[in-house]
């Protein structure tokens, strides 16, 4: 790596060269399964990175991501994920606090956009939703077996078969949403999905 510049208020010094990781492995305290086999080659620019060949065991199961971010100023990212994500090694990212997720996500998913507003990523390919689970503090009872398939187009979802179960409660839906991601945003800090 290579560091160039000033570092200080509004400055920010050019970082270049080639990060590699192999063999990591990471769990968040109290999660019930941790990220094994962590490998990953990071290409840094001045203005942007990229991260072409992300591999990694989550639960067991393995997961292969690409991340490229460029122009830090008005983030642009694109991104790729493909395979078996046990919910529960990133509770504690996926969730608030003191919300526990669980079950499985199969992913075959690819997008782009601008990092400050979510509700801008064009999303492309698949993804499903397999016995999760979802229990915390602000639901009045833990909510399981949601399986869903998702199919993503760039400016939609479509979402089959969502189901779930509360206490004795259940619900199936379908529905499709546009600007997917909008959803993710805080209410009135971009246009509605």
């Amino acid at each position: 790596l290579r560091v160039a510049g000033r570092l200080g208020p509004g400055a920010r010094p050019a970082v270049t060269g080639r990060l590699a990781v192999a063999g990591g492995s990471f769990r968040y305290p109290g999660a019930a399964v941790g990220v094994q086999d962590l490998a990953f080659t990071a290409d840094l620019e001045p203005d942007g990175f990229a991260v072409n060949d992300l591999r990694a065991r989550v639960g067991g199961e393995p997961l292969r991501a690409q991340l490229a971010v460029s122009r830090f100023a008005d983030p642009q990212a694109r991104f790729a994920v493909k395979g078996a994500l046990d919910l529960a090694a990133l509770s504690q990212a996926l969730a608030p606090k003191d919300t526990k997720v669980a079950g499985r996500a199969e992913l075959n998913v690819r997008g782009a956009g601008r990092v400050r507003d979510p509700g801008s990523f064009a999303l492309d390919g698949n993804a499903a939703l397999v016995n999760a689970s979802l229990e915390g503090p602000a639901l009045p009872r833990r909510v399981e077996a949601i399986s869903a398939s998702v199919q993503l187009a760039p400016e939609q979802a479509t979402v089959r078969g969502l189901t779930a179960r509360a206490g004795k409660s259940t619900f199936t839906l379908d529905a499709s949403l546009t600007r997917p991601l909008a959803l993710a945003i805080r209410p009135g800090a971009a246009a509605p999905a």
